[in-house]
Parts: C-alpha cells; sequence; structure tokens
C-alpha cells in the first residue's frame, strides 16, 4: 500500500513539473478547473450546430398554413373486436385459469399429505405413551386439532379439485 502511494505521489509531482515546463512563463497561472472550463467553452464552441429543428406545439401555432384536424372514424368492427375476446384469448384465459387451478390442487395435496402424517404420527404417539394424564390431555387436544386441520384441508382440496374439473376438458 505504501509503496502505491509512494508511485502515486510521484505522479502526481511529475504531472506537475511537465505542467510549469509547458506554461509559458510570463503567462499567470490559472487553476486547473478554470482551464477545464475554457477548455469545455472551446470545445462547445468548435463543435457543429445541428441542421435539424424539432417542430413543437408552439411552432405550429405560429405558422401561418391553415391548421386542419381530422378526427379518425370509428370502425363498429373495433367495438365488437374490443367487447368479445376472440377464441384464442379466451383459450389462452383458460389455459392460464386451468394451471393455476393444478397449482391449487398441488398444494392442497401437500398439504393434505403433511397433515395425514401428522395425524398417523399423533395416533402412535398416543398409544405408546404411558402416562395417562398426559396421553387424554396433551396428545388427545393435538390429535384432534390434526384431525380438524385435515379435514379443512381435504376440503380445501375437493374445491380445487372442483374448480379445475371446470378447465379440463373432457375427453371424447
Amino acid at each position: 500500500m505504501r509503496r502505491w502511494i509512494a508511485v502515486l505521489a510521484m505522479l502526481l509531482q511529475a504531472m506537475q513539473v511537465a505542467g510549469e515546463e509547458t506554461a509559458p512563463k510570463d503567462s499567470p497561472k490559472k487553476p486547473a478547473s478554470e482551464e477545464m472550463v475554457q477548455a469545455a467553452k472551446e470545445s462547445k464552441a468548435r463543435r457543429k450546430k445541428s441542421a435539424l429543428k424539432v417542430i413543437t406545439n408552439a411552432d405550429v401555432k405560429k405558422s401561418k398554413a391553415k391548421l386542419i384536424m381530422v378526427a379518425a372514424p370509428a370502425r363498429p368492427d373495433d367495438k365488437k373486436a374490443a367487447a368479445a375476446p376472440t377464441s384464442l384469448q379466451e383459450q389462452e384465459t383458460r389455459r392460464k385459469q386451468r394451471l393455476a387451478s393444478e397449482d391449487l390442487v398441488g398444494v392442497a395435496e401437500k398439504k393434505v399429505a403433511g397433515l395425514e402424517r401428522s395425524v398417523e404420527e399423533l395416533e402412535q404417539q398416543y398409544y405408546r405413551e404411558n402416562d395417562p394424564t398426559y396421553r387424554d390431555s396433551v396428545i388427545r387436544d393435538r390429535f384432534n386439532q390434526a384431525r380438524r386441520q385435515l379435514d379443512d384441508a381435504r376440503r380445501e382440496l375437493a374445491d380445487a379439485r372442483d374448480t379445475l374439473n371446470k378447465y379440463v376438458e373432457p375427453t371424447p
């Protein structure tokens, strides 16, 4: 790190010495920022002016020509097209709804499977437990709660499957 700092200091010193040698001795020394501003102004002056002109609303209003505005006529076909989706759009909508329903069914099936495993584990724990008080008070409450959750999850799964059946086309 010290080497880099030393190299950087030597470069800055060399740049300063080189700048002093190129500057005329009789001209006053300008700060670097003023030199940069002056160079930017000269550069801007040397650039070509664009031959293109952007026409604005103010230019149009100032013009002496007669301005005629014509509204596009409304076609009756456009209204029908906007109102009724095409067959392709209907198929795409049904496909998206079917995919969403399939996702819901998949999530519901995983939830039901997990709750079924949980209920089975609680049932096994119930029969393994030797303390009847703990078994009847704690494990039975957990088991009943898990059963209620499983029943709710099965209802959700049935609803999701019914929704999916709406979007699946029957095979002939």
